[in-house]
């Protein structure tokens, strides 16, 4: 650590803005945010009367506390970054480690939990601390990566509790035991959770501050639920709720929601879960604003190049670190976690190890991909995420599906063509697909089904990395990614003479195989239930949860389409249903029951009868269709996907 230089101000001043500093802290933990807010006002006044950057800091540092609580997370940030600022060119490394530690923790308040970890990191670099080693653990716990939450949390726990604990201690060892409580749960071990919760009632830390009486609640009441204790596990949950209520603290509030409806499903009172878990959307929602979302990503533009040029400008930054390369990667992480956008459904060990997959091919440009899959299990959305990645901005996605394109077309479509190089021929040439994706990707779709013939010419442009138009000369280097993907067993397309043996070689440098939805049956409902609530939000429909024996239907059935038959079968029961469960009857569908006892009348058609119009095949259609809908023209349009004028002018 380097040496702290002294500031040009007296004792008199430190000592005076020490006793605001405590004052201001008490009042805050006893959520006394107008009189904290005045201690912080005489705080900054005094700092910047007397030129004391460290005071300037801390008066920001509690102003950034009052607006954190009060969900104003935009006003928070913005505190914080500039109680950096009045530090950042002082070699008080406490005090940056502190400024640094306040940031992580507003991106972590906003669930943003990798660019909260990034900061965290810079705040322990400078100094080691118990506070930041937790907050990085609880950042880990989010995130469901228990065992680097474990590492960071039992560690600093180990430490502290050998420690002699003072008062300005507590809080965090408390903070500790709740958070590897967490942990403990996570992991199925219910008993060591609560044996580490007792800790807390060894200080009135609880009395004292609000978050931690109403989580030190929530999280005894997940202990006692797991342990079967349903009766104790509802008073403490109850508490929770009562606590942060009474203190209007949205942050601690919808969390115990989430906590209390979790309690509920262990003892299957879906209806009574579902209510708490509509609380906990609707406090997230408050918490978590359109205004103060679109005012965070436009700071954070902000703050993290100004940022940038101060630290350069220092030399106080690690060799080779962009951050404007990371800016925009940054922001989308943070506009997802507000929003609640941007998650994938990978939910079995198959599909981890295949996103390890494309994180490893996303690195390496020049390696070609090449996907196997049968029809709808996702191998365009693999591709993408080889190209995007986390980012949308790697050049150009370029789509060429071989199984659409005809042999005259082909050269002139992958190649392109100079002018007047054939009949009919744009007068001004044209630019191929590879052309077109040039610093990009270009995708190959259905590569098995190209016509044999083809296959040489692409292989060439494959080997040589460059291409020449349609009557052209000029030589046109390539940086193209190649991915390509396929439903069919190219190996036995080679033996039949079907597929090149020397393309599937190029092409299979890299290989993904994505199984199909019956070989990762674990996926099924947890995906179900992801495009359920997906629908349901976007169709503004009441949908939350699957009803035991509809889940045992959909992990039943075979999904000879795999996910895309599952995501339209879920899209097809929102658009014609609205109800709080999915039901075993909104399967009928699937099951064929539908067609036996419910829907369509079964008519006949004698089409041998000359009279037979086509206007009355479609009346009668529509007349059973809108019996299958109690007579609503708009679902059986829908169902039927036509116009609603056209149901109403063909009914019976």
């Amino acid at each position: 650590m380097k040496k702290n230089i002294c500031d040009p101000v007296t004792s008199e001043v430190k000592d005076s803005i020490n006793l605001l500093i405590k004052k201001g802290w008490e009042n805050y933990r006893k959520y006394e945010m107008h009189t904290a807010r005045d201690y912080a006002d005489q705080i900054l006044k005094i700092a910047q009367t007397n030129h004391y950057p460290r005071g300037i800091m801390a008066a920001y540092y509690l102003y950034g506390l009052i607006n954190a609580s009060l969900n104003r997370f935009d006003l928070a940030l913005d505190d914080y970054f500039e109680g950096l600022k009045a530090i950042l060119n002082k070699t008080d490394d406490d005090s940056k480690s502190l400024a640094y530690e306040n940031i992580g923790r507003c991106y972590g308040q906003l669930e943003d939990y990798e660019k909260s970890i990034e900061y965290f990191k810079k705040s322990l670099n400078l100094k080691k601390s118990y506070s930041v080693c937790n907050n990085i653990g609880e950042c880990y716990l989010r995130m469901d990566q228990i065992d680097k939450a474990y590492d960071f949390l039992f560690d600093a726990y180990n430490k502290l509790k050998n420690d002699s604990i003072k008062n300005e201690k507590q809080f965090v060892f408390c903070d500790l035991c709740l958070n590897l409580s967490r942990v403990y749960l996570k992991r199925g071990q219910s008993k060591k959770a609560l044996k580490i919760l007792q800790k807390v009632l060894e200080f009135d830390v609880a009395d004292k501050d609000m978050k931690i009486n109403s989580s030190f609640n929530s999280a005894m009441g997940s202990a006692y639920s797991h342990l079967g204790q349903f009766d104790l596990a509802e008073k403490h949950h109850q508490k929770a709720i009562q606590c942060a209520v009474q203190y209007d603290s949205k942050e601690v509030l919808y969390e115990s929601y989430r906590n209390y409806a979790e309690h509920f499903k262990m003892q299957g009172k879906f209806e009574d879960a579902f209510h708490q878990n509509e609380k906990y959307l609707e406090t997230r929602n408050a918490l978590f604003s359109t205004e103060i979302t679109n005012k965070v990503l436009a700071l954070s533009a902000h703050f993290d190049k100004e940022l940038k040029d101060l630290e350069i400008t220092q030399q106080e930054i690690e060799s080779g670190k962009n951050e404007i390369e990371n800016k925009l990667k940054q922001l989308q992480a943070i506009y997802a976690s507000v929003s609640g956008i941007g998650k994938v459904g990978i939910f079995s060990e198959k599909m981890k190890s295949i996103m390890k997959m494309v994180d490893f091919f996303h690195l390496d440009r020049s390696v070609p991909v090449l996907i196997e899959g049968e029809t709808g299990t996702g191998k365009e959305i693999i591709a993408r995420m080889i190209h995007f990645n986390r980012s949308e901005d790697e050049g150009p996605f370029v789509i060429l599906n071989c199984s659409a394109i005809s042999a005259t077309l082909f050269e002139s479509e992958l190649f392109g063509y100079e002018e007047g190089a054939f009949t009919g021929a744009n007068q001004k040439g044209r630019m191929g697909k590879f052309e077109l994706a040039q610093d990009g990707t270009l995708f190959l779709d259905e590569i098995g089904d190209l016509p044999i013939e083809l296959q040489p010419k692409l292989l060439r442009a494959l080997q040589q990395k460059e291409i020449y138009r349609v009557g052209g000369n000029k030589r046109i280097p390539l940086n193209v990614r190649i991915v390509a993907a396929t439903n069919r067993d190219l190996r036995q397309e080679i033996k039949a003479g079907n597929f090149r043996s020397d393309l599937y070689y190029r092409l299979n440098t890299g290989h993904i195989f994505i199984p199909n939805l019956q070989e990762r049956d674990e996926e099924i409902i947890p995906l179900a239930q992801m495009f359920l609530i997906n629908f349901s939000k976007e169709k503004r429909k009441h949908f939350q949860y699957i009803e035991a024996a509809a889940a045992e239907i959909l992990q039943s059935f075979s999904w000879p389409g795999n996910v895309r038959e599952l995501r339209n079968a879920i899209e097809r029961i929102v658009l014609l249903n609205d109800d709080v469960c999915l039901k075993k009857e909104h399967l009928n569908f699937i099951t064929g029951i539908e067609q036996q006892e419910g829907g369509f009348d079964k008519v006949q058609f004698d089409f041998r009868d000359e009279k037979l119009q086509l206007s009355s095949i479609e009346k009668q259609i529509v007349s059973n269709v809108l019996k299958m809908h109690q007579g609503s023209i708009s679902n059986a349009a829908k169902y039927l996907k036509t116009s609603r004028n056209r149901i109403y002018n063909n009914q019976p």
